[in-house]
């Protein structure tokens, strides 16, 4: 096998390069070639073709292959172990570096997207498929995810990319060694969790199994309303469907926790909101650490204390008062009797607790904004790659 360096950025390069064309086309003509081409009506295989003929019609087609298999949220049998995913990235990136040339701009994003969003699930979220992969060294199914892996983030390389999002500061900015500032007006129909240290809230308003067109659709809709909390009747749009916040069912509190799939009904792959009034009295006053309590079935999760984006682990100081805290979750998929919990609760602490925090928190922040401006300086000295 001869190696060498990717660095076209508007022709085939992972199967075969433009250089390899001619070659392939004569090859075309023979009775193996035809017996080929027969095979080849999926995706990539319709995708090559493509790059073979020129035939606009067949880059078409292999679009709307592309189309079945990204719109495709399922794992598959778990007799295949969510091997599925490598198999669809695999044929997904082979057909994009194939075909992208005559796809339009808008699908070309589409599929970079869901490539990238594949990519982050298998190097960041292995929770999420451990329920039949391993993803030790050596695992018997490590391989096909890693290498589709590899094959999807070449197919990615060099493309434009997004600007590079600058951290949240931590508590927005503010000096942690001062008390969060209570709200002081909370919308009245907002449950009421008088605070006690380590108990998760029962009591919440819901809108969920929400299938947004983007990421932060939802969030905007509701930036004014994250400090004061979400009240019942309020609506959101999410691909033209409006869902009305109401109080979360009896039933979708159990185990000790939020079951995201009980309250939406097994939506997977779903957006959901919960909020609640966390009213802290004077004898509860003082450090906390959040835990967020996330399955590993939460694909993503946001959190806002009185309107200050917090995270898992965070420390902070609460006074007498209400501080309605937000929360935002994405999930993936269980089994049908399994599901998606979240345990979000306030755990008290120490002060030498809260020193010793505070100083990994300002270390780690340090790190996080150092990195940003190394990923920024990239990404303008690439033109975006």
């Amino acid at each position: 096998m001869t190696k060498r360096a990717l660095t076209s950025q508007t022709g085939p390069r992972l199967l075969l390069t433009a250089a390899d064309i001619p070659r392939l086309r004569d090859c075309l003509a023979t009775p193996f070639g035809q017996a080929a081409v027969e095979q080849m009506t999926n995706a990539p295989g319709l995708a090559v073709r493509y790059a073979l003929t020129g035939d606009e019609a067949l880059a078409l087609a292999a679009m709307e292959k592309t189309k079945e298999i990204i719109e495709d949220p399922s794992s598959g049998s778990k007799h295949v172990a969510h091997r599925v995913w490598s198999w669809r990235l695999m044929a997904v990136a082979i057909a994009y570096d194939c075909a992208k040339s005559a796809w339009p701009a808008e699908f070309r994003a589409q599929t970079r997207t869901w490539m990238e969003q594949v990519l982050e699930r298998i190097y960041f979220q292995h929770q999420t498929w451990t329920e039949y992969t391993g993803f030790a060294i050596g695992h018997r199914f490590s391989g096909f995810f890693l290498g589709a892996a590899g094959v999807g983030s070449l197919a990615l390389l060099g493309e434009p990319g997004d600007t590079p999002r600058q951290p949240i500061p931590y508590l927005g900015g503010r000096d942690p060694q001062l008390p969060l500032d209570p709200i002081t007006e909370v919308a009245a129909e907002l449950p009421v969790f008088p605070l006690v240290p380590e108990a998760v809230p029962q009591q919440w308003t819901y809108v969920g199994g929400l299938l947004p067109d983007s990421e932060d659709v939802i969030v905007k809709q509701l930036e004014q309303h994250l400090a004061q909390g979400l009240k019942p009747g309020m609506e959101i749009a999410a691909q033209d469907t409006a869902h009305v916040v109401a109080a979360l069912s009896t039933e979708a509190f159990r185990h000790g926790g939020v079951d995201i799939t009980k309250a939406n009904k097994h939506t997977y792959f779903s957006e959901n909101w919960l909020s609640t009034n966390v009213r802290v009295t004077a004898d509860q006053a003082g450090w906390y650490r959040f835990k967020s309590g996330y399955d590993a079935g939460v694909n993503f999760g946001a959190n806002w204390l009185a309107g200050i984006s917090i995270t898992d682990g965070d420390v902070f100081q609460l006074q007498v008062g209400d501080y309605p805290l937000v929360i935002q979750t994405r999930i993936a998929q269980t089994n049908p009797w399994g599901m998606i919990q979240v345990k979000p609760r306030f755990v008290r602490i120490t002060e030498a607790e809260v020193q010793e925090s505070l100083a990994f928190i300002a270390l780690t922040e340090e790190l996080q904004q150092e990195q940003y401006r190394q990923m920024l300086s990239y990404h303008q000295d690439t033109n975006g790659a």
